[in-house]
């Protein structure tokens, strides 16, 4: 687990976090025809300068990442970035356009773009910030004509907390859709939370056929100051955290549901395994940077919870048990 991260961003415990959108920002502007052939032609050569290319798309295309005004691309810190994939994409032939483009490669909006009626349009357009990291684009390997790719996208980060997601998208009848959004590393250590932790993605797997997705995590979870201080419970000597709840590998997978355009989690059938996510503890990795966030933790993990305070150590049982008893979970 990466808990020993230096970060200096400021501290913000609120996330206004959603989910639930299906489609993304659309942009139904026109991209110039010379401009893309130039951008594309340009990929791995130095024929038409990249910070050229860069302020030519801000003047049509101002954005929050590229504004139309000359003076943002004469300072020193102004490293442009343009990252252009052609791959086809949905049902016709035409081949589509992922691309990045910014003034450094951390943070740029992130564009689809699709020939309609002999113009190019751009389908989806998203501002990404990746604090000093560069775009991730992950294309899966379908026999489908709706191909799913993936970035990586980031939600917060700062002093004790970050969030990174997987997000998903298909284009579907010229139409782009988010279809699933996972975590692929979220962390919470403040003294302020009731509850702290630690899910890390280790694997994942679109499947050929593009109708299912796997994901194997890490987890740990341990009670944060508030509730040591309660139970007048010491933190340990060494510095590391009192665990809670620890699981090297646990599987969940998420089904192609086509009338919603959206992958959804299939819960398991029967009891859930320690080694399976279900569909409460899924949903608590992505909320777990919020303040009230035991009370969803309290009901996605009160099988484990309930074996903690048989099995656990002295301490393990005393906090399981004040969870348990003290929680106000929500229905």
């Amino acid at each position: 687990m990466r808990k020993n991260k230096i970060l200096i961003l400021p501290v913000i415990l609120v996330l206004l976090l959603c989910f639930t959108s299906n489609a993304g920002a659309v942009d139904n502007t026109t991209v110039d025809p010379a401009w893309m052939e130039k951008a594309i032609n340009t990929q791995g050569d130095d024929k038409h300068p990249p910070a050229e290319l860069v302020y030519e798309f801000a003047l049509a295309h101002p954005s929050e990442v590229l504004p139309a005004s000359k003076s943002a691309y004469m300072t020193k810190d102004y490293n442009p970035y343009l990252n252009i994939t052609t791959i086809n994409l949905d049902e016709d032939k035409e081949p589509e356009h992922i691309m990045f483009i910014g003034q450094n490669y951390a943070n740029t909006m992130f564009y689809v773009i699709k020939k309609v009626n002999n113009q190019w349009k751009i389908i989806h357009s998203e501002y990404l910030w990746l604090h000093n990291e560069a775009p991730e684009l992950h294309l899966s390997n379908t026999t489908l004509k709706n191909r799913t790719f993936h970035i990586r996208y980031l939600h917060e980060r700062g002093t004790g907390l970050w969030l990174y997601t997987y997000r998903f998208y298909k284009v579907i009848n010229g139409k782009t859709y988010l279809t699933l959004e996972i975590p692929e590393e979220v962390n919470l250590a403040m003294y302020a939370s009731l509850i702290n932790g630690d899910a890390s993605l280790t694997k994942i797997q679109v499947d050929s056929n593009d109708d299912s997705i796997y994901a194997h995590y890490s987890y740990e979870f341990w009670p944060g100051g508030q509730i040591m201080s309660a139970l007048h419970i010491e933190e340990p000597s060494e510095g590391e955290p009192m665990l809670l709840l620890k699981q090297e590998n646990a599987f969940v997978s998420f089904d192609w549901n086509d009338k919603k355009h959206k992958f959804e989690v299939s819960e398991p059938s029967g009891n859930a395994e320690a080694d399976t996510i279900t569909l409460a503890q899924f949903n608590y990795f992505l909320n777990l940077l919020k303040i009230d966030n035991d009370k969803l933790f309290v009901p996605a993990f009160k099988k484990q919870l309930e074996e903690v305070t048989t099995s656990g150590d002295e301490q393990q049982k005393k906090i399981a048990k004040y969870l348990l008893s003290h929680t106000k979970t929500k229905k």
